[in-house]
């Protein structure tokens, strides 16, 4: 299932998109994606604007590798 999911970079960056797993997603799970270690962390506060309703709420992640 894709997932949608924003991505916080260490510089403050957000990156928008969706993460395909056949594993549930919750606070605490970590995931490798475009050369980074991820964390959930919750939900994304702000939705994107113009966005369908199935993929207004995006799960927050931060990096987790130094």
């Amino acid at each position: 299932m894709e997932i949608p999911v924003a991505l916080r970079y260490p510089n403050g960056r957000i990156h928008e998109t969706v993460y395909d797993t056949t594993q549930p997603m919750h606070n605490g799970t970590e995931f490798a994606m475009h050369g980074h270690t991820w964390r959930v962390i919750g939900l994304a506060e702000k939705p994107r604007a113009n966005v369908p309703p199935a993929q207004e709420r995006r799960i927050l992640c931060v990096a987790s590798d130094p």
